[in-house]
């Protein structure tokens, strides 16, 4: 072979066409504390805050007249109103006036509350290590979202520095005061092995406590868990109600999933038209795993009629925002020019861009491109070399292709 070493590629092999996408699909979020009460929900603001007492049920008037008398409570929850623009204005900067009395009377959710704005800049100026010191505060007089959301800073070194093994402490404590997405952050440290040993078996049990607590992603991942038998035994139809049960809930990850499940007959009777329809939604919805998924299927005519066309849009809009799945389904279509017009040199330049993202499939791909000189001059050496590239990543088409 040219220029090829000892390796070798059977030169009549086709990169592979329409990838099979079979790993579950999680939310693209790193694990964090999640506002729970107060604050906007523009979706920026994603830190742990409480009420303690029930705001929705009092009124303005009465938190008011509770504040001015010296009452801290009164005050924190006139913060929520605020804070939320709950039958009052929405004033951020007030919401942070009323949490810092409520701090200073010995309110520990007015001191977390207050942590979220200055993180975030709302109503006061953006401060991470003050926020930081106000979580701290906050979680040593017991606050679980105090706790939290410290972590959440220690974990990704904001207004801190990065410090793991602090931040599994700190979801530890959390967790235990029955803080639900402390629990989900500790077991995915616990199944990331991120500042503590890997443990699954461990992972497995938060998954489900944060499930029991109403985490829709606490119950996507003890699903895929229960789905691959890791930590706990394998059980398809308990993996496919898990993830039921967190579709229903608005876990667009889950609702994926759920697809997957019944695109293969696992744990549900096969149905590609009931996959097809969840991977609609989860498309509809903005998860780019599923218009993967809904692309593939489409391509195939399986749960639809086949549609090459249909099919490439689905792609190409998958591709634009991140799916490198996408992007090498969508070059095999320019490569067959099925639904496209037929262009080798597109195809190559989708094949190049993922793996230079780091595509294993996208290397393969590439690799049979150079093999059989499609879209770029004829380089059997340099073929090799990215089919090897592409196997030592772990895919198997690339070493049976290297053996043949």
């Amino acid at each position: 072979m040219e220029g090829g070493g000892t390796d070798d590629v059977n030169a009549t092999m086709r990169a592979t066409l329409l990838l099979i996408l079979s790993t579950w699909s999680v939310s693209a979020c790193a694990p964090q504390a999640r506002r729970t009460s107060s604050g906007s929900d523009d979706g920026s603001d994603q830190r742990a805050t409480s009420t303690t007492a029930d705001a929705v049920a009092g009124s303005r008037d009465e938190y008011a007249t509770a504040c001015e008398s010296g009452d801290a409570v009164g005050c924190f929850n006139l913060g929520v109103l605020h804070d939320r623009g709950d039958g009052v204005a929405q004033d951020h900067a007030l919401a942070a006036t009323l949490y810092r009395r409520a701090c200073d009377g010995r309110v520990m959710e007015g001191c977390n509350n207050l942590g979220v704005l200055t993180e975030h800049g709302r109503g006061v100026e953006e401060d991470l290590e003050g926020a930081a010191a106000l979580y701290e505060q906050a979680c040593d007089g017991g606050s679980a979202g105090g706790c939290a959301n410290l972590a959440v800073m220690f974990e990704n070194g904001r207004g801190v520095a990065t410090d793991r093994r602090r931040a599994v402490a700190l979801y530890e404590r959390g967790c235990e005061a029955g803080h639900e997405q402390a629990c989900f952050s500790l077991a995915t440290a616990y199944d990331l092995g991120r500042g503590v040993t890997e443990d699954p078996t461990r992972a497995a049990e938060l998954y489900e406590r944060a499930c029991e607590d109403g985490s829709r992603e606490g119950c996507n991942r003890l699903a895929m868990m229960v789905g691959e038998g890791r930590g706990v035994d394998r059980d398809d139809a308990r993996a496919a109600d898990l993830f039921r049960q967190a579709c229903q809930a608005d876990a667009v990850s889950a609702c994926n999933n759920l697809g997957l499940m019944y695109e293969d007959g696992r744990g549900v009777d096969q149905s590609p038209e009931r996959a097809v329809e969840l991977y609609e939604h989860v498309c509809e919805a903005g998860e780019m795993a599923g218009c993967n998924n809904l692309g593939r299927l489409v391509a195939e005519g399986r749960g639809t009629a086949q549609d090459f066309p249909r099919a490439a849009a689905v792609f190409q809009r998958a591709c634009n925002n991140g799916s490198l799945n996408a992007c090498n389904n969508l070059g095999a279509l320019y490569e067959d020019g099925r639904g496209v017009e037929q262009d080798d040199f597109q195809a190559v330049s989708l094949y190049q861009q993922t793996c230079d993202e780091g595509s294993a499939r996208g290397c393969f791909n590439l690799g049979m491109a150079y093999v059989h000189g499609r879209g770029v001059e004829r380089d059997r050496g340099r073929g090799a070399a990215l089919v090897r590239q592409a196997c030592q990543a772990g895919l198997s088409d690339a070493c049976d292709a290297l053996r043949q």
